[in-house]
């Protein structure tokens, strides 16, 4: 960032807060060091500043990251939820169907066993025996029908269970992974507010400045 720029924020901010605020004062410090105004302890407190500035890039870096993967990955799983959706739509549609032919096959059966009745308070026929076995043969294809659209509707049913247990799975996860990042956040700056507390408190001594090397990954997580 430009030093102007800095300033001019710095100006409508006050005294600036954050990374503003430390490359402000690494600049003060330069122009101290160069006029031969400043102090070791100054270029100390100058290196660690400049320490944590890149500390900060690092970490805003990964949490970028991880946020556009997250949200590529939600979008890869919004859409394979849609896709389910929708056929699951076209299988309850399916599935509504069968119910009503189901029902169909039930009332055919009430009325069979109605005639059954009906025709054993008749006196016993040959072409009313050969009626009657038709009608068995009749009531047990219907039968196996509805004993296959049973299990049919009992395996959609299922099916419909898994897909409400997935999506819960999924937001439970998307609100966990947000609880998260909003603590890693918070964390993170607790952990700087109490280093600067210890470091501007009087009587303590300087570190030596930490070496320039990058920093892991794995710290920055």
């Amino acid at each position: 960032m430009r030093e102007d720029v800095v300033h001019r924020k710095l100006t409508a901010d006050g005294e600036g807060v954050g990374d503003e605020k430390r490359v402000l004062a690494i600049l003060n410090t330069i122009r101290a060091i160069e006029s031969g105004k400043a102090s070791i302890q100054d270029a100390v407190k100058a290196l660690k500043s400049l320490d944590t500035l890149e500390l900060n890039a690092d970490k805003q870096r990964v949490i970028t990251e991880m946020c556009t993967n997250q949200v590529e990955e939600y979008d890869r799983l919004a859409a394979d939820i849609e896709d389910q959706m929708s056929s699951s739509a076209t299988s309850m549609e399916a599935a509504k169907k069968e119910l009503i032919a189901a029902r169909q096959i039930r009332r055919n059966r009430q009325e069979y066993n109605l005639l059954v009745k009906l025709i054993e308070e008749l006196p016993s026929r040959s072409e009313t025996q050969s009626k009657l076995e038709d009608l068995s043969d009749d009531l047990n294809i219907q039968q196996e029908k509805q004993k296959h659209l049973e299990n049919k509707l009992a395996e959609r049913r299922n099916n419909m269970i898994a897909f409400n247990i997935i999506v819960e799975n999924l937001r439970q996860l998307i609100d966990e992974d947000e609880s998260e990042i909003t603590g890693v956040n918070v964390e993170d700056d607790g952990k700087e507010e109490k280093k600067r507390d210890k470091e501007s408190t009087p009587g303590t001594s300087v570190p030596p400045p930490k070496s320039d090397s990058p920093l892991d990954e794995g710290e920055v997580q």
